[in-house]
């Protein structure tokens, strides 16, 4: 299993490509414009670009050459008898026969060790291709570096969200995602939050695998981001009811974004309860949500931004590997 990157404009045309793909048993990211395709491309582990080649043609950014740098190899897409653009191992229709498209992926990810993740052979984030059943545990079928990099991607993808949900842009920023225990996350998170009630959006999940996922709001963070995106003001009548609609539905998007990515990865079906808006002390928080006995826990932090108002915050994300 390998990341793969699909950059299209065409939303049909990286459908088509994904199931493709995703029949292979391989991770898809897409992107549909240029900047996004770079970002992705310098931010996450991909195995191999299958890039438009008029998408890339058409913008001043030097894709290929960029991911020749790399050690990224690319695929072009093209209709156009043209020749391979150079920094492309080879060139495919948009709509290849999937026979096509496995033998070129084949090839070219077994082509050279030095094309793996981090072009480091040591660091190896590709789960394990054995079939999992329900109550097998995820690091008995993923490497913590897999979920690590997974909900990287995951998070990215739920600002995409964002920006297409509102008229304020909301950069995520410095996104940083550990592996730690009940106790690390405790010590961590009451250095954030201290013993000051802090907000935040719940959503348990269960199905192919269980467990639940939480997006914690600094208290100054969520007044800011209900004042700037409400426009109601702290203190008037409507505020709290507003705060607590609009942290609930972000919590939804980007919690339902990130399981969804995990989801996919794993090839499992999630059902999702109700999400749940709370305002408590961690220490509360920590005893109702997370089982001091749990292996593993991935910790996410996000500072985010807009670009315009200089708004600024962080939100933390965790959730129990059972």
């Amino acid at each position: 299993m390998a990341l793969i990157l699909i950059a299209d404009r065409s939303p049909q045309e990286r459908n088509k490509l994904r199931k493709m793909v995703e029949e292979l048993d391989h991770i898809v990211v897409e992107a549909d414009e240029i900047n996004y395709t770079k970002d992705l491309i310098e931010v996450h582990p991909i195995d191999c670009a299958l890039l438009e080649q008029k998408m890339a043609e058409e913008s001043e950014l030097q894709l290929f050459s960029l991911l020749e740098k790399l050690k990224i190899p690319a695929i072009a897409i093209s209709d156009d008898n043209i020749e391979t653009p150079q920094g492309a191992v080879t060139i495919i229709p948009h709509s290849p026969s999937p026979n096509q498209l496995a033998k070129f992926l084949a090839m070219i990810l077994n082509q050279d060790t030095s094309f793996n993740l981090n072009n480091t052979p040591n660091y190896s984030v590709l789960p394990s291709t054995k079939t999992s059943s329900s109550n097998e545990s995820w690091q008995s079928i993923f490497s913590i570096q897999t979920l690590q990099n997974l909900l990287a991607i995951a998070i990215d993808k739920a600002g995409v969200t964002l920006n297409e949900m509102t008229d304020f842009p909301i950069i995520f920023q410095e996104t940083k995602v550990e592996a730690t225990n009940y106790e690390n996350l405790h010590k961590q998170l009451t250095k954030i939050f201290g013993s000051e009630k802090i907000c935040v959006t719940q959503l348990p999940f269960f199905g192919g695998f269980s467990g639940t996922s939480q997006l914690f709001f600094l208290t100054e963070s969520a007044k800011i981001l209900t004042e700037f995106l409400t426009g109601e003001e702290p203190g008037s009548e409507d505020f709290e009811q507003a705060q607590m609609e609009m942290l609930t539905e972000i919590g939804n998007v980007v919690l339902n974004t990130v399981m969804g990515t995990m989801s996919n990865a794993m090839t499992k079906n999630l059902e999702y309860s109700v999400p749940k808006y709370l305002e408590d002390t961690l220490d509360h928080l920590l005893d109702n949500m997370i089982s001091s006995s749990a292996e593993t826990i991935l910790l996410a932090q996000a500072h985010f931004m807009t670009e315009e108002n200089e708004i600024q915050g962080d939100i933390i994300l965790f959730f129990q590997v059972a």
